[in-house]
């Protein structure tokens, strides 16, 4: 329900709202032992997004590296596991 709700709309921010993904990383750190369910949703989707835009043949301009950015910054606030965001 809500928690899934809440991942969701996490992934699903702003195109033009870069500065907002420091703030959400540490949410999510915070959030993480009590929630686990709500990083690995973030996670899951966010290397789905990832992969698919991978895949595809043309490129939207700015989509990779905003989920790239928001890889990071999950990686770097250790809420996404280090062996995902090299692989």
């Amino acid at each position: 329900g809500m928690r899934k709700r809440l991942s969701d709309f996490l992934v699903d921010l702003p195109f033009r709202r870069l500065d907002l993904l420091p703030f959400i990383g540490r949410m999510l750190k915070t959030l993480k032992p009590f929630f686990p369910d709500i990083s690995e949703n973030v996670n899951n989707s966010l290397i789905g997004q990832l992969i698919f835009l991978m895949h595809r043949k043309e490129a939207i301009f700015g989509t990779r590296s905003r989920i790239c950015r928001f890889i990071a910054e999950m990686t770097k606030c250790r809420v996404m596991p280090q062996g995902v965001t090299y692989s």
